[in-house]
C-alpha cells in the first residue's frame, strides 16, 4: 500500500532549514543477483507512476526476474531529473507469490518484457480509475462522473476510461466481483453487465461480472474495497 504525506517537514540538505517534502515520488523494484556490488538499470523490475494520493491504495507488481535475485531492492525515485523534495510512505508489504503462468491475479506471467510493461499498465490503470469508482448510496448505479450525450444514460468516466483501453486489448479480460449490499447486490450486478454490453465494444469473453464469494478472497485483486473488487486475465 502507498500513499503520500500531504505534510513532510524535514531539513533541508541545501539549505539547512526546515521544508516541506510534499511532492511525489515513484517506488521502484529492483532485483539483484548475490554477487552485485550495486544497482544498475539492468535489475530494474518495475516501478509506479508518482504517487499523488494522500490515502492509502494497493498496489500490485507483476515481476518476472531476468536472473537469479537474491535481493529485492525497494528505491524511491524522482518523477524528473532534476532532484526535488518529496516523500512516499509505504505499508503492509505481502510476501511474494509464485504460481502457475497464465493467472495475472494472483502472480507471475511469463511472455517476455513487453507482455510484462502491458501487465504494469493494465493493473495501474484499474487501480488508479476504480479507485475513483463509487456506487450511489443506496443505489444500483455508478456515481455519475461526466455525461456522454446522446447515450442517454449517466457514464462513469473512471469505469470507461478502463473499458476503452480493454476494448484495445482483446486478449484480456476484465473481472469485476460485487460485494454483497442486500437487496442491492443483483441490481449491481446487472447495471454493470448492461453498462457493458449495451454500450461498449467488450466482447462477453472479456468481461467476468459476479457476486463475490468466499473464494475470491484468495485471488490478489488490483482493487478490493467495500462495495468490489477488481483484476484482469488473460483469454
Amino acid at each position: 500500500y502507498l500513499a503520500k504525506s500531504e505534510k513532510y517537514l524535514n531539513q533541508s540538505a541545501t539549505s539547512g532549514q526546515l521544508v516541506d517534502f510534499n511532492k511525489p515520488l515513484k517506488l521502484a523494484l529492483y532485483g539483484l543477483s548475490a554477487d552485485s556490488s550495486s544497482i544498475t538499470s539492468d535489475d530494474w523490475l518495475a516501478e509506479t507512476n508518482p504517487i499523488h494520493h494522500d490515502n492509502w491504495k494497493k498496489y500490485i507488481f507483476y515481476i518476472q526476474a531476468p536472473k537469479d535475485c537474491q535481493t529485492l531492492v525497494l528505491k524511491c525515485l524522482h518523477a524528473a531529473e532534476k532532484p526535488y523534495n518529496g516523500n512516499l510512505l509505504l505499508d503492509n508489504i505481502s510476501f511474494i507469490t509464485s504460481v502457475e503462468c497464465g493467472d495475472l491475479r494472483s502472480g507471475t506471467f511469463k511472455k517476455g518484457q513487453s507482455t510484462t510493461l502491458l501487465i504494469h499498465f493494465l493493473n495501474d490503470l484499474i487501480v488508479e480509475n476504480s479507485n475513483q469508482m463509487r456506487f450511489g448510496k443506496k443505489q444500483s448505479v455508478l456515481d455519475s462522473d461526466g455525461y456522454h450525450e446522446g447515450l442517454g444514460i449517466n457514464r462513469n468516466a473512471y469505469f470507461d476510461r478502463i473499458i476503452e483501453v480493454f476494448e484495445k486489448y482483446k486478449d484480456y479480460k476484465l473481472i469485476i466481483r460485487v460485494k454483497k449490499m442486500g437487496k442491492y447486490t443483483k441490481p449491481r450486478v446487472i447495471y454493470l453487465y448492461n453498462y457493458v454490453f449495451k454500450h461498449t465494444k467488450l466482447k462477453a469473453n472479456q468481461v467476468d461480472i459476479q457476486i463475490y464469494k468466499d473464494k475470491d478472497e484468495e485471488f490478489i485483486w488490483s482493487v478490493d474495497n467495500e462495495e468490489f473488487a477488481m483484476s484482469f486475465d488473460v483469454i
